[in-house]
């Protein structure tokens, strides 16, 4: 595949993400296009597989080569949760359900994101990205609260004492989950 101005179109209507996606790809030959909708999300039991999912509406919507991105934080305390549930949970019990839930276990937790991109709407290529850190006592006042990402409160990364929300977006994108995963598709792109 030539990269000579090749477009990828990222499908979110999340600012946040393509912002940052965007950030990592402004000094490759990759020109990173933004095309907002909101997908059909399934309850599937993994990232991939919604991912995946995602990733063939997005190529029946556009038809050209495009990238998808779920995420999800996961408690050390609990199996695989709230992973793919982590937007339903919060909307379900706010941060004092979530703060109730990890009382006296703990606080350990990591965000994992998982990029599908596709160029063809048949094959498939998975890159994913992880950050470990764990759940503060509080709720960071400090940080602006987003709908979209409310955990960006209570989550400090490991190596960090503030919460990820309080980290500029430049800081962000040199070591988080989603920076992994896209790093890996532009090089993955770069070697094609």
């Amino acid at each position: 595949m030539q990269l000579m101005n090749f477009e990828l179109t990222f499908v979110t209507s999340n600012d946040h993400k393509y912002n940052e996606a965007r950030t990592l790809f402004e000094s490759s030959s990759i020109d990173l296009k933004r095309y907002s909708c909101e997908l059909m999300e399934p309850n599937f039991e993994t990232l991939e597989e919604i991912a995946e999912f995602k990733c063939k509406q997005a190529f029946e919507e556009i038809g050209k080569p495009v990238v998808v991105d779920d995420s999800g934080i996961f408690f050390e305390a609990y199996s695989n949760f709230p992973g793919v549930n982590s937007a339903r949970v919060f909307k379900g019990i706010g941060f004092e359900g979530v703060l109730a839930l990890l009382k006296g276990k703990s606080r350990k937790a990591f965000f994992r994101s998982v990029c599908c991109y596709t160029c063809d709407g048949v094959n498939f290529e998975f890159f994913s990205g992880k950050l470990d850190g764990e759940i503060t006592k509080e709720v960071s006042l400090d940080v602006p609260y987003e709908e979209r990402l409310p955990y960006k409160r209570i989550f400090t990364p490991q190596g960090y004492d503030v919460p990820i929300g309080a980290l500029s977006l430049k800081e962000i994108t040199t070591f988080d989950h989603r920076s992994h995963a896209f790093r890996q598709l532009a090089d993955f792109l770069s070697a094609s």
